[in-house]
């Protein structure tokens, strides 16, 4: 009967007595199920994937004591579980579980504790309108995920219209006693509302779910702290999903190998007014950043590096998108070969104090107008083979204190009588180290006198 449209089950269909496999999946006009299924004790496989009007499941289900399949994905109307459920000890497959909404009537509606003794369940279960639990730490408790060993994936969905402008901190410690054993695969929450996870979640995730492959975070607004993703040794799947904008007070973001990636999230990352740290490294496909990060305006360090594809020259879209980073204090740039000049967009960047450009044979010089950096302290430039000389401009920068300069060919002439072009501009800085030769202030008289015989 799959897919065939019908609207209704024959009543009759309780005497097929002997019947072990039902699929009712794809009739979406199916309300409701006849009382006489139930009569199906020898039934093992009950399908109703997709019957999307489907509200209820028969009250006397629990007789049906040879059912091992309940498959109800995408079951998107019902709205409770009959009360026995967890009767049907032998069941393997339970894909959907509704939490009905407590009522005068709530004997015939199942709550949590009908999971507490289906511990042969496998694959995946979904636990769905999770808002409507009234006793959630004494309901969640009986549900005993831990002992659910076979399964693979659980899903935990909060309906995102109830309260959806509010935190409710009781999720919190609903969340707490919801833990899956350790064996889970995939993890996925949905509209959870409260203000942080649980701290199994944030500090202890990889210890307790040390072989999770996948983790789906999804429209969980509230959360202003996300667990230690990167401790988690065997994720291949990442999703944070309609969420990552909420994250207001998020301070530090780091954005690490991930090789497929082409371009960051530019909405969300618009969002982050508070991030004052973000890393970006190990992205070898990334292209572009986003016209997102003109807006961190509390930006204060920024990190860029192995991400091979990414241009950030004169011209490019992406440079100029530094120039909204008004409290910019640090710029580390590392290997980018394509990096052929420092991004104009840098020279708005009035704050910078510390500049770090490693590895980036491209480049060819540093632009005059670095003279505007008149608050750097501190510059480091290290195997940019193609950078020759430096700028004159270099003589305004006067709070420039440590200048470090190592395999470029600049450096080979810096020191070498006749070819010290170089050292003018330099003069006025106290500490300067080119490969491993150091030049105090005080000795440097000797080399300028060279440099203008």
């Amino acid at each position: 009967m799959h897919n065939t449209g019908v609207d209704q089950v024959p009543i009759g269909i309780g005497k097929l007595k002997h019947l072990r496999y039902l699929d009712l999946s794809k009739n979406i006009g199916i309300m409701r199920l006849p009382s006489s299924i139930t009569r199906l004790q020898n039934l093992q496989t009950l399908k109703l994937m997709s019957c999307k009007m489907l509200e209820k499941l028969p009250r006397d289900m629990r007789k049906m004591t040879s059912l091992r399949h309940l498959e109800l994905d995408q079951c998107i109307g019902l709205t409770q579980m009959p009360c026995g459920l967890g009767q049907l000890t032998a069941l393997n497959t339970l894909s959907r579980f509704v939490v009905g909404k407590a009522s005068s009537s709530s004997s015939s509606s199942g709550s949590l504790r009908e999971l507490k003794y289906l511990n042969n369940l496998r694959g995946e279960l979904a636990i769905t309108k999770l808002e409507n639990l009234k006793n959630a730490a004494s309901e969640s408790r009986e549900a005993n995920l831990k002992s659910k060993q076979h399964l693979q994936v659980l899903r935990l969905e909060w309906t995102r219209e109830v309260n959806d402008h509010k935190i409710i901190e009781e999720d919190e410690k609903l969340l707490e006693i919801l833990q899956p054993h350790p064996q889970l695969k995939e993890f996925h929450i949905y509209g959870y509302r409260a203000g942080r996870f649980p701290d199994w979640i944030i500090s202890d995730l990889s210890l307790l779910l040390p072989n999770l492959l996948e983790i789906n975070i999804w429209r969980c607004y509230r959360c202003l702290e996300l667990p230690l993703f990167s401790q988690l040794s065997k994720l291949k799947v990442l999703k944070l999903e309609e969420g990552l904008q909420s994250l207001t007070f998020l301070e530090y973001l780091s954005v690490s190998n991930c090789p497929k990636l082409l371009c960051l999230p530019g909405e969300a990352l618009r969002r982050l007014t508070s991030l004052r740290f973000l890393s970006i490294s190990g992205c070898a496909k990334l292209m572009s950043l986003s016209k997102g990060l003109k807006h961190l305006a509390a930006l204060e360090e920024l990190e860029i590096k192995e991400c091979r594809e990414l241009d950030l020259s004169n011209g490019d879209e992406d440079g100029m998108q530094l120039q909204g980073l008004k409290c910019l204090c640090t710029l580390k740039i590392g290997d980018m070969p394509k990096l052929v000049s420092l991004p104009d967009g840098l020279q708005q960047a009035t704050s910078l104090k510390n500049l770090w450009i490693r590895s980036c044979p491209g480049l060819k010089s540093l632009p005059d107008w670095i003279g505007n950096l008149t608050l750097l302290r501190r510059l480091e430039i290290s195997d940019c083979l193609g950078l020759t000389s430096l700028p004159q401009s270099m003589c305004y920068l006067k709070a420039l204190q440590s200048l470090e300069i190592s395999k470029c060919p600049l450096s080979f002439a810096a020191n070498q009588k006749g070819t010290s072009a170089n050292w003018p501009q330099l003069a006025h800085i106290p500490d300067i180290q080119i490969d491993t030769e150091k030049y105090e202030k005080r000795n440097r008289k000797n080399c300028f006198e060279e440099a203008d015989n």
